[in-house]
């Protein structure tokens, strides 16, 4: 969609691309084909989770001017921390990973990001680390990215930034905006140790392929119907009449434009939810999750109640040199996520909101006060 809109404006629209990917990749053959500026090769051997550190992460943050030496020095400072060279007991990656692998939960183990700057936006990032690292084999540790309410349900509670909570299992202090490369290794050093907690295998995820395979049929139209079809708005009170007391956490899935508004409208239908249910609420917006949280929902503790939300946005738009639209193609990973929470037995009900997200406010009007 990019190519197209820069090729109207310029004559050579490649010199304004640039290409992050893997050796080999089709990717790459791309950005030779139609001569991007550069192609950066990252270490194919670095899966993506992982990857922040990497030139995945790195030119991206170079782009916008951040000090790549900075950011990679407080890197090697917490690699040296937890090096093989460290008394296992003195190793900060180790005692973290413990702490997060032991994690409490009423139902299921859960880790809640705290978060201050200048760290606020770290606990999304540790939301897919953790979620897609360790979700699988019916295991796995529920994260909750700050914000929303703490209902009374339990937690491991892990505090991130300047400002310490109390009440933390674990605080990665820091006030220096650089250090945040540091909090990325150990975070990513804990994940792994968590994983031998849990004993499951941290760097695969097996479950992620399978709603990309059911997208892809969907977009074929070979998927048949599995899961249920998005109920209209005013029909909610219907489709959640069954709505379970006590699920072990509620995922509320929002295939929507990611707007300033509609966050705040996910946070009042999040509190409402919390308030009623006393479990912790997750919000991820499709498809982003699919490759995060997505493993953990599918693959991980059974028990939680999946909301999710579609839209039907009155425009149209294509995707250039192919044969569908992006609304086709949401919608396919929407049918293709249904299916696969479906298939893992999980309970999921849809909701559509039609072409107004302020909608969403009526849902939370019927978790307040049915």
């Amino acid at each position: 969609y990019f190519w197209q809109q820069a090729s109207q404006a310029m004559d050579e629209p490649g010199r304004h691309f640039v290409a992050v990917t893997d050796p080999g990749s089709s990717l790459e053959a791309l950005a030779e084909e139609r001569g991007f500026r550069a192609t950066f090769l990252a270490d194919p051997d670095v899966g993506g989770r992982y990857s922040a550190l990497s030139a995945f992460g790195l030119v991206p943050a170079g782009l916008i001017g951040i000090d790549i030496e900075q950011l990679l020095t407080a890197g090697d400072r917490a690699a040296a921390a937890c090096g093989p060279q460290v008394p296992v007991e003195e190793n900060p990656g180790v005692r973290l990973g413990a702490i997060i692998g032991t994690a409490r939960g009423a139902e299921v183990p859960t880790v809640y990001f705290a978060a201050s700057a200048p760290a606020s936006s770290l606990p999304i990032w540790a939301e897919q680390l953790l979620a897609e690292s360790t979700g699988k084999e019916d295991k796995g540790i529920l994260p909750v990215a700050d914000g929303g309410v703490v209902p009374g349900g339990d937690a491991t509670i892990v505090s991130v930034g300047s400002t310490r909570r109390d009440d933390a299992e674990a605080t990665l202090a820091f006030s220096d905006p650089f250090d945040i490369g540091g909090a990325m290794f150990l975070l990513e050093f804990a994940t792994a140790v968590a994983g031998e907690v849990l004993g499951i295998q941290p760097f695969d995820q097996p479950d992620v392929q399978l709603a990309k395979t059911l997208a892809h049929e969907a977009m074929e139209g070979r998927l048949a119907a599995s899961g249920p079809a998005p109920a209209p708005v005013a029909r909610a009170g219907d489709v959640l009449g069954e709505f379970p007391e006590s699920p072990a956490y509620v995922s509320i899935q929002a295939y929507l434009a990611a707007t300033d508004s509609t966050d705040a409208l996910l946070e009042s239908l999040r509190s409402a939810i919390a308030n009623r249910t006393d479990r912790y609420v997750t919000i991820g917006y499709g498809p982003r999750f699919l490759h995060s949280t997505g493993q953990l929902h599918k693959g991980g503790p059974a028990g939680g109640f999946f909301l999710q939300l579609v839209d039907d946005p009155h425009a149209e738009v294509a995707v250039p040199e192919t044969d569908f639209s992006f609304n086709q193609l949401v919608d396919a990973q929407a049918r293709g996520d249904r299916a696969a929470l479906t298939d893992r037995k999980r309970q999921v009900v849809a909701i559509d909101l039609g072409d107004d997200p302020a909608s969403i406010a009526r849902l939370t009007e019927w978790f307040e006060t049915d």
